[in-house]
Protein backbone atom coordinates (compact mmCIF):
# COMPACT_ATOMS: atom_id res chain seq x y z
CA UNK A 1 0.00 0.00 0.00
CA UNK A 2 0.97 3.51 -0.72
CA UNK A 3 2.86 5.17 2.21
CA UNK A 4 4.42 2.24 3.44
CA UNK A 5 7.51 0.08 2.47
CA UNK A 6 7.73 -2.42 -0.56
CA UNK A 7 8.35 -5.75 0.36
CA UNK A 8 11.47 -6.54 -2.48
CA UNK A 9 13.68 -4.33 -2.31
CA UNK A 10 13.82 -3.97 -6.29
CA UNK A 11 10.42 -4.19 -6.76
CA UNK A 12 9.39 -0.79 -5.50
CA UNK A 13 8.16 0.72 -8.10
CA UNK A 14 4.46 -0.44 -7.31
CA UNK A 15 3.37 -0.22 -10.84
CA UNK A 16 -0.05 -1.68 -11.96
CA UNK A 17 -1.34 -2.33 -14.80
CA UNK A 18 -4.08 -5.47 -15.25
CA UNK A 19 -2.50 -6.00 -19.11
CA UNK A 20 0.96 -5.90 -18.17
CA UNK A 21 -0.25 -8.29 -15.10
CA UNK A 22 -1.51 -10.47 -17.26
CA UNK A 23 1.04 -10.65 -19.90
CA UNK A 24 3.58 -11.28 -16.93
CA UNK A 25 1.28 -14.19 -15.61
CA UNK A 26 1.59 -16.24 -19.22
CA UNK A 27 5.29 -15.68 -18.71
CA UNK A 28 5.51 -17.56 -15.61
CA UNK A 29 5.39 -21.12 -15.68
CA UNK A 30 7.14 -20.53 -19.34
CA UNK A 31 11.12 -21.73 -19.47
CA UNK A 32 13.56 -19.22 -20.60
CA UNK A 33 14.01 -21.29 -23.73
CA UNK A 34 10.28 -21.11 -24.77
CA UNK A 35 10.04 -18.94 -28.20
CA UNK A 36 6.71 -17.95 -26.42
CA UNK A 37 8.87 -16.31 -23.87
CA UNK A 38 10.39 -13.64 -25.86
CA UNK A 39 6.91 -13.05 -27.74
CA UNK A 40 5.80 -12.32 -24.04
CA UNK A 41 8.29 -10.22 -22.39
CA UNK A 42 8.19 -8.15 -25.99
CA UNK A 43 4.17 -7.43 -25.14
CA UNK A 44 5.42 -6.64 -21.56
CA UNK A 45 8.00 -4.16 -22.69
CA UNK A 46 5.31 -2.23 -25.43
CA UNK A 47 3.12 -1.91 -22.22
CA UNK A 48 5.50 -1.04 -19.37
CA UNK A 49 7.22 1.75 -22.08
CA UNK A 50 3.35 3.03 -22.86
CA UNK A 51 2.99 3.80 -19.02
CA UNK A 52 6.39 4.23 -18.40
CA UNK A 53 6.10 3.95 -14.24
CA UNK A 54 9.46 5.10 -13.76
CA UNK A 55 12.38 6.67 -15.48
CA UNK A 56 16.15 4.86 -14.95
CA UNK A 57 18.79 7.64 -14.52
CA UNK A 58 21.71 5.48 -14.96
CA UNK A 59 22.34 2.58 -17.02
CA UNK A 60 24.83 -0.32 -15.86
CA UNK A 61 26.75 -2.52 -18.07
CA UNK A 62 27.92 -5.53 -16.90
CA UNK A 63 30.20 -7.98 -19.10
CA UNK A 64 30.91 -11.80 -18.46
CA UNK A 65 34.12 -12.51 -20.10
CA UNK A 66 33.76 -16.24 -21.32
CA UNK A 67 36.18 -18.21 -22.31
CA UNK A 68 35.44 -21.85 -24.30
CA UNK A 69 38.87 -23.34 -23.89
CA UNK A 70 37.90 -25.37 -20.58
CA UNK A 71 33.99 -25.01 -20.44
CA UNK A 72 31.43 -24.75 -23.10
CA UNK A 73 27.59 -24.32 -23.01
CA UNK A 74 27.71 -20.49 -21.51
CA UNK A 75 24.63 -18.78 -21.88
CA UNK A 76 24.61 -17.27 -25.07
CA UNK A 77 22.34 -15.09 -27.49
CA UNK A 78 21.63 -18.50 -29.15
CA UNK A 79 20.94 -20.12 -25.99
CA UNK A 80 19.48 -17.60 -23.57
CA UNK A 81 18.96 -19.99 -20.55
CA UNK A 82 20.30 -17.70 -18.15
CA UNK A 83 22.42 -15.28 -17.06
CA UNK A 84 26.01 -16.13 -15.29
CA UNK A 85 25.89 -13.48 -12.25
CA UNK A 86 27.79 -14.68 -9.96
CA UNK A 87 25.22 -12.95 -6.92
CA UNK A 88 21.80 -14.51 -8.55
CA UNK A 89 20.87 -18.08 -8.15
CA UNK A 90 20.86 -18.71 -12.10
CA UNK A 91 24.92 -19.01 -11.24
CA UNK A 92 24.39 -22.67 -10.29
CA UNK A 93 22.25 -23.28 -13.44
CA UNK A 94 25.26 -21.57 -15.51
CA UNK A 95 27.77 -23.73 -13.71
CA UNK A 96 25.89 -27.32 -14.01
CA UNK A 97 25.35 -26.64 -17.36
CA UNK A 98 28.82 -26.30 -18.27
CA UNK A 99 30.64 -28.92 -20.17
CA UNK A 100 34.35 -29.92 -20.18
CA UNK A 101 35.35 -28.37 -23.63
CA UNK A 102 37.21 -31.75 -23.92
CA UNK A 103 34.98 -33.84 -23.35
Amino acid sequence: PTGQPAPISWATSRYRNPAYDSVVDQISPLSVDDPQTLTYTDQAMDLWFKDLPMIYVSQLIIRYPMSTQYWTGWPSKDNPYGFPHSWQQELLKTILTLQPASA
